[in-house]
């Protein structure tokens, strides 16, 4: 045998067998009881799970076998195990113990390895211009200039920044508007956090910052270390509080803005590239 496969894979167990029959059966008669009031029971089909004896029966095999292989006593014969997969909708694998997939079909395994929603895979199979839309869309030399670093990855990034920020008016307002017009006359490989540090400070002055609106815009407890007894201390402690919370958010919002117009040309032109293939 291949050395790949004596490490990767471990022979089943009667045991692992078992238990998973057993708990197929009782997974599939789980659902049968979930819609028993229902006029049209969709899992109608598995009220034969309900016990050893009734799945006995529509196996074709004495209670006592079903008992046997349950219990991990002894393994089902090939030709029993195929019907089981059958009658409980589950794939061989899975009562081997190689993987756990919900269902042995097409759909079922390419789900289970590709991570692609089912809702996806049904439509696709059924749907054919969805089908057509969806190969050409989704080759990677036509979206992958569309999912990069500074659109979804970006957002993601912009958002979680702004999750960690509890600034609040009146310094909220000034803070972007400091940081558009820093964003305006600096060019954007020279940006950093030490040089935004220094523009806040000639956009919010200690003559301007009061402590009444420390006050109103911090939580409470980061607002104490910038007052005391009504006025305003620790003024480039606060200049650099203020930029280590705002810098990367606000950075990655204006590259989102810059690409908007971009990633919208783009994908116009992928579309207009789609529609393109059925010109005569």
């Amino acid at each position: 045998m291949n050395s790949f496969y004596e490490e990767k894979i471990t022979p089943p167990t009667k045991e692992t067998v078992g238990n998973r029959i057993q708990s197929r059966r009782k997974e599939r008669y789980e659902l049968y009881l979930q819609h028993e009031g229902e006029n049209n029971n969709p899992y109608k089909r598995f009220a034969f799970c309900k016990d050893q004896g009734t799945f006995a029966k529509k196996v074709g095999v004495s209670r006592k076998a079903i008992v046997c292989w349950e219990n991990g006593d002894t393994f089902p014969a090939i030709d029993n195990l195929v019907i089981i997969c059958e009658l409980l909708e589950s794939n061989l694998e899975y009562f081997v113990g190689f993987f756990d997939c919900d269902g042995f079909s097409p759909i079922a395994l390419c789900h289970h390895f590709s991570k692609i929603d089912k809702d996806i895979l049904e439509t696709a199979k059924s749907d054919g211009d969805y089908l057509d839309f969806l190969n050409f869309f989704m080759k990677p030399e036509n979206i992958k200039p569309l999912v990069n670093e500074t659109t979804l990855n970006g957002w993601r990034k912009f958002k979680a920044d702004l999750a960690i920020s509890t600034i609040e008016e009146p310094l909220k307002t000034m803070i972007k508007e400091a940081y558009e017009k820093y964003d305006a006359f600096n060019l954007y490989n020279e940006q950093s956090n030490k040089t935004y540090k220094a523009y806040l400070k000639t956009h919010i002055s200690k003559d301007t910052l009061k402590a009444s609106m420390i006050k109103k815009s911090l939580p409470a407890k980061d607002a104490l270390q910038f007052i005391k007894n009504g006025r305003v201390i620790n003024y480039d402690k606060f200049i650099d509080y203020i930029a280590d919370a705002t810098y990367s958010s606000l950075r990655n919002y204006a590259i989102l803005e810059r690409n908007k117009e971009k990633l919208g040309q783009q994908f116009a032109e992928l579309f207009t590239k789609y529609i393109s293939q059925y010109d005569n």
